[in-house]
């Protein structure tokens, strides 16, 4: 433990950490069954063992122990790990799957063959055909995965939290929650129980009759969830322009906390593509651009259909262009940061090949597996899906979180690349091999645990309040994973015992399941072809080549004539609908506003507990009406 740091792994940390596990894993179950999410839990637990060691008199959680236990509980109450197998059932043996042909190509190391199984007859995890999916589950999502995404958040923190400094908005607001309910100071508090008040009354308005409308299977709304759409106001004068207001209060009031040029690049990234971009395509180049568009189109359908048919081919290219351009930009920075790792955990020298070889080791044997379970398939591919991607991936959505707090939008690159290979080596779609490809355990696809990004934030997080990030990573690999797995597996078993899903039970898996197996038929069947790029795809128009040349010029302008713009920034507005850049935009000018009346130290001051507060108020809020929405959905389901 370095000077400075605290202990934070502590018995009521774990106590605590255990108790989320095992009261809270069947509520994110069926969170996320009838909701699509969960959230809200994490500070509630908190909050509950803050009030028991102060009514018995106990000494406070310390800032250290609200850090550890908020990250445990993120993996340990918030990854039913399990619960995922449910989902392959239901795409194994969905109609969907059988009207595109894929039910008998679909995989026995995915799902078993087993009809029983397959139609939900039998309904446990306990049978012996379910034995080796679940150790292929287990030894890429787990045993291969986590490590890796491991050593990459550790190398990705010490390039941008340690080296580079970088702000980290999101992990600084949790860090701020844990002194603020560690410390109890009262300046702060009021500001915290403001922003509580505010938001948990808000959010019991905007989200209150959408959560408990599902009691009654009609969900409503006063406010609009998640955004309100305007396009149908605007598409006269300006067609396919995604215009609308989110409604979410974060977007709003982190306004507050991303650093103003952040903002500002944000919102002019996400005008270009979104506003101006759509407006011209649709206008003067809709037959390739868009060509099913008509008048009347939602926000949501635009962006879905343009995202497809045009800017995922340009988002790639601006993601490598980030990539190559972070690895020019912040190269002395990762070259102290991997010096650095040779005097960490006390190996000295030796840390920093065992990192290496730890990391070589988990991705060789994943490409191995994966090569395994389809010989047939190319490995060309598979070394670049497994090996190199993930890497980049981290770098540049660490950097994005570091700056703006939001990653870079998912990009369908493992889509491409196999209807690409499919396509060049004229591998039919109905085949094992052109079908059972596409459920290959992937680093992209079985990431259910922390992604390297989100370990950066959590160790950033540990630093601020002086936590040991051995503590961190000893909490979650020992205590907080074990933990899900054993609680998800149990809870998932009892559940799905009920009745199969989806069902009536579960409206957003019964609304959502069926149409993600149809999206996933698309491409399987390559009934989508959305990669416009001259190299991969000859004949096709240059976009992911021609963003990435765009961005590459941009960045040499902007370090030669060293303007303050942030490329980055730039790319996570690109990939970020306008809805919510307007109103994290009109947050920031609130902010300006305030700050002006009450001048800008004593608002950057108090800004993060009031920002705390916001996050504690919507998670009370919105755990309270899922709460009672169990209560009622209880009550409802009776056996006459």
């Amino acid at each position: 433990m370095t000077k400075g740091e605290e202990k934070g792994l502590t018995f009521r940390s774990v106590l605590a950490i255990v108790f989320a596990a095992t009261i809270l894993m069947p509520v994110t179950i069926w969170m996320q069954l009838v909701g699509g999410q969960a959230a809200g839990l994490g500070f509630t637990t908190i909050l509950l063992f803050i009030f028991i060691t102060k009514y018995f008199g106990k000494s406070l959680l310390t800032p250290q122990e609200i850090v550890l236990i908020n990250t445990g509980i993120s993996i340990a109450a918030y990854t039913p790990f399990f619960a995922t197998l449910i989902f392959r059932t239901y795409f194994a043996g969905s109609p969907e799957a059988h009207m595109f042909g894929l039910t008998e190509f679909i995989p026995s190391w995915w799902v078993p063959k087993n009809p029983l199984i397959r139609n939900q007859t039998v309904r446990t995890l306990l049978h012996i055909d379910w034995m080796f999916p679940l150790l292929i589950t287990l030894l890429t999502s787990v045993l291969l995965y986590v490590p890796i995404q491991l050593i990459l958040g550790y190398i990705a923190y010490q390039t941008y939290v340690v080296e580079e400094n970088l702000a980290f908005p999101f992990a600084r607001a949790e860090a701020e929650t844990a002194i603020t309910l560690g410390e109890m100071e009262p300046s702060r508090m009021r500001f915290m129980v403001m922003g509580f008040i505010i938001t948990f009354l808000y959010s019991l308005i905007a989200y209150g009759p959408y959560i408990l409308g599902s009691v009654a299977g009609a969900p409503t709304a006063i406010v609009p969830v998640p955004f309100a759409d305007f396009t149908f106001r605007t598409e006269r004068y300006l067609p396919g322009a995604l215009i609308g207001i989110a409604t979410d209060p974060f977007a709003f009031f982190s306004g507050f906390i991303i650093p103003a040029g952040s903002v500002l690049c944000m919102f002019l990234g996400s005008v270009l593509v979104w506003v101006i971009g759509n407006v011209i395509g649709i206008t003067y180049f809709k037959d390739e651009f868009l060509p099913e568009w008509m008048p009347g189109f939602s926000l949501t359908l635009t962006y879905q259909r343009s995202f497809l048919h045009t800017w995922a081919s340009v988002m790639i290219g601006f993601s490598l262009a980030i990539a190559v351009t972070q690895l020019v930009d912040a190269r002395k920075s990762i070259v102290k940061a991997i010096s650095s790792l040779k005097r960490i955990g006390g190996f000295k020298g030796a840390s920093l090949w065992y990192l290496i070889l730890v990391y070589a080791a988990c991705s060789l044997l994943w490409v191995f597996v994966a090569h395994h379970l389809l010989p047939e398939f190319p490995i060309l591919p598979l070394l670049f899906l497994i090996i190199i991607w993930p890497f980049v991936t981290s770098l540049i959505n660490a950097r994005a979180i570091g700056e703006v707090g939001y990653s870079i939008a998912a990009l369908p690159m493992r889509e491409m690349i196999f209807v690409a290979t499919l396509t060049a080596n004229k591998v039919p779609v109905y085949s094992e091999v052109g079908v059972g490809v596409w459920f290959l355990p992937l680093p992209s696809t079985v990431g259910v645990y922390p992604a390297a990004e989100t370990w950066v934030s959590h160790f950033y997080t540990a630093r601020y309040v002086g936590l040991s990030i051995g503590d961190v990573v000893k909490a979650a690999a020992l205590i907080a994973i074990p933990l899900s797995l054993i609680m998800s597996f149990v809870y998932t078993n009892i559940i799905w015992s009920f009745s199969p899903i989806p069902s009536q039970a579960y409206p957003w898996a019964a609304i959502n399941w069926p149409i993600g197996v149809i999206q996933s038929a698309l491409w399987i069947t390559r009934s989508v072809t959305v990669l416009k790029s001259a190299l991969a795809n000859p004949g096709a128009p240059p976009l992911l080549e021609g963003s990435f040349v765009v961005m590459v010029l941009a960045y040499a302008i902007i370090k030669l004539a060293r303007l303050p713009f942030s490329l980055v920034a730039f790319a996570v507005g690109a990939s970020t609908i306008p809805p919510y850049t307007i109103t994290t935009m009109i947050g920031y000018i609130v902010y300006r506003v305030v700050c002006s009346r009450f001048g800008k130290d004593r608002v950057d001051k108090y800004k993060w507990p009031f920002y705390a507060g916001v996050f504690i108020g919507y998670g009370s809020a919105t755990a309270m009406l899922i709460t009672l929405t169990i209560g009622l959905k209880a009550m409802w389901m009776l056996p006459y």
